[in-house]
């Protein structure tokens, strides 16, 4: 410190300095300074506290997917985003299985029934013959089994069969649109036609409706009542369906387009193959799968003997073998090309399962040599190794080991190994090809007669009949967009979705038994190959909400309380309760994470299958209350919004 006079003389400029400062700064004209804040940026490798998005109740669920020119829009839109089920993604159709699930899982049959039928008309008998690829995608069954996505579809049909149908809508197009065929195909098309407002009629060959699941399905799979009350809600929209009209021979199809203002030929595939080998022209004891399949059905005379083979290895095949088996041969044979397991037959396992034991006996890897005939009549077949079914380019074309043959002694052959059209009722209204395939539009399914369309296997070869029902929506869509006079592919969505799964499949023993899936009953082998009774006896309610409260509701954004995330930490660091079925709607009652055990390591939101929970970026959550350690439910569902992050929860 300087001192003495020296040092007075610095103090006194020191002051004069600071004064002059201030003097000038009150003369000076103010600023305003503006200090722009910046929103924190946290490293993308915080994860914060886990939070979630919803629970199960706290909004519906997406059941609404539009009319029958939005539908397929708004599945792709859902898929886009993110938020389609896998379920519904693998689905021909894209019915709303999560919808229609939640629903029974809260007890809402009615309103399960009417999320099917926006979508698949035959709900009844889909919920018994559909090949389920729901089923291979659901999430379920990569934590444990799938969920029994087409049984839950049979029992809200069930459920609901004593209920009166809904009223038809208005018929106010004033447009008049003829179907022909009366299979899923035809009547999905005239329930989508109807409920846009035309009128529809259908025209049916045999008495009464529903095609090949009519004619081909066999009653202990699909009993004739069910399909009745699918086909009856088809006409409760106000579809005529005339029964007991062949076209072509009781009304030409030329009168039909003349007096309509659309046409839909969906008279599937109604002729079955049969094979040029020697002795297959037989005067007795040769017989084609379909009508041997029509006549069972219908009770009549089969023609059969007491021992029959069955040639060919698909669907029709085993339902053919099977219903040689009830009515009344001893012993049935079925060989078929493909092998040399059953598993690589392409008959669903389920069906080569159920046939096997029933004492049908199976012979993969053999193909047809000849029929063995005696005075005109069936004694026999020989049949030789098969090597491969394909060639190298992948195109069919059996190889085979001439030297090895194997002979049955039957008296009956039936030849089920595929079907055909027939279209010779077509002839001079729209074009046919070098094979009498009609000729169409694939995208649009239009024929070369402008005003008329095409649907299901008559274009498409053998399939599903949810796959046919897919057909008859496309179909529809165009003949509806014909009828408005728009443009038939201008703005139209393609569906074109990859799907998930299979997952490998879990060890049962492992599965708790609340978590199993559950079973479908049966009547016993031993019992129903004595008639065509219904085999499967279907789920009581409770065990049809059971199941369905197995159902994760995935991509919904809404926790259901299926436990996985507690079930992944390593830390045990998550409690879930929820209700339990027969309780009321799913609802969860207790979600707590203690964040003095979470290390925010992200394993519970990466694993949930729903999306509901995810990793908030929460930094301010340090606290020296021990009561405060524990997030509630409550305060799980509701951590401050921030942009991009918890303000998309979907309504």
């Amino acid at each position: 410190m300087v001192k003495g006079i020296a040092g007075l003389i610095e103090a006194t400029k020191s002051f004069y300095n600071g004064f002059s400062v201030t003097v000038k700064e009150i003369f000076r004209r103010p600023v305003t300074l503006i200090i722009i804040r910046k929103k924190l940026q946290l490293a993308e490798r915080f994860r914060g506290a886990p939070a979630v998005k919803a629970f199960v109740g706290d909004h519906p669920l997406d059941d609404d997917r539009g009319t029958l020119q939005e539908y397929n829009g708004r599945v792709m839109e859902l898929h886009v985003g993110g938020f389609l089920a896998p379920c519904e993604s693998a689905c021909p159709a894209h019915t709303n299985a999560r919808g229609y699930v939640a629903a029974v899982a809260s007890g809402e049959f009615e309103r399960a029934l009417a999320i099917i039928r926006e979508r698949a008309p035959f709900a009844a008998s889909l919920g018994r013959i559909c090949h389920h690829p729901c089923e291979i995608s659901c999430r379920r069954g990569y934590f444990d089994e799938p969920v029994s996505i087409r049984n839950l579809k049979r029992f809200a049909a069930d459920a609901c069969e004593h209920l009166p149908y809904p009223l038809p809508p208005a018929k106010t197009s004033g447009k008049r649109v003829a179907i022909i065929g009366s299979g899923p195909a035809g009547l999905s098309a005239a329930a989508d036609l109807a409920k846009a407002g035309h009128d529809v009629t259908v025209f049916e060959k045999n008495a009464s409706g529903g095609g090949a699941l009519l004619t081909g399905v066999p009653a202990y799979r699909l009993p004739r009542e069910k399909l009745a009350w699918d086909v009856g809600y088809v006409a409760s929209l106000g579809v005529e369906i005339k029964t007991g009209v062949e076209v072509g021979k009781d009304i030409e199809l030329n009168e039909i387009v003349d007096s309509h203002d659309a046409v839909i030929i969906a008279n599937g595939l109604q002729i079955s193959r049969g094979l040029p080998i020697p002795g297959a022209d037989a005067k007795k004891g040769i017989l084609l799968a379909l009508p041997f399949l029509k006549a069972a059905n219908f009770g009549q005379a089969t023609g059969i003997g007491k021992r029959v083979v069955v040639v060919g290895g698909g669907n029709v095949a085993i339902d053919v073998a099977r219903c040689a088996v009830r009515a009344g041969a001893e012993k049935v044979y079925e060989f078929c090309l493909e092998g040399p397991a059953y598993a690589d037959m392409p008959a669903h396992n389920w069906e080569i399962e159920e046939a096997l034991e029933e004492g049908v006996e199976i012979h993969p890897s053999f193909g047809p040599k000849e029929v063995l005939t005696e005075g005109g009549r069936v004694i026999g077949m020989a049949f030789k190794r098969c090597l491969a079914v394909f060639d190298s380019e992948g195109r069919f074309n059996p190889s085979y080991d001439e030297s090895e043959v194997k002979t049955v002694k039957v008296d009956t052959v039936i030849f089920a190994i595929g079907q055909g059209s027939e279209n010779k009722f077509i002839e001079g209204v729209c074009g046919l090809n070098e094979r009498g395939l009609l000729v169409v539009d694939h995208e649009t399914q239009q024929t070369s007669n402008p005003k008329v369309f095409s649907a299901g296997e008559v274009i498409t070869g053998p399939g599903s009949a949810i796959g046919s029902i897919v057909s008859g929506h496309e179909a529809a869509i165009s003949a509806d967009r014909y009828l408005k006079g728009l443009d038939l592919k201008e703005g139209r969505v393609k569906i074109d979705i990859k799907t998930e799964g299979p997952y490998q499949p879990n060890e049962p023993t492992y599965i708790e038994p609340e978590r199993r899936r559950a079973v479908m009953p049966k009547v016993a082998p031993e019992v129903r190959v004595k008639d065509f009774r219904e085999i499967e006896l279907g789920f009581t309610e409770e065990e049809a909400v059971a199941e369905a409260f197995r159902s994760l509701s995935c991509r919904s954004e809404m926790c259901v309380g299926c436990s996985f995330c507690q079930r992944i930490c390593p830390d045990f660091a998550i409690s879930v309760e929820r209700t339990k079925p027969g309780d009321g709607p799913r609802r969860v009652t207790e979600y707590k994470i203690d964040l003095s055990k979470c290390m925010f390591c992200g394993l519970c939101a990466d694993q949930c299958p729903t999306k509901a929970l995810i990793m908030s970026k929460e930094f301010e959550l340090a606290t020296y209350d021990k009561e405060k350690v524990v997030l509630e439910a409550e305060r799980m569902a509701g951590p401050p919004e921030r942009e991009g992050e918890m303000s998309d929860v979907r309504s």
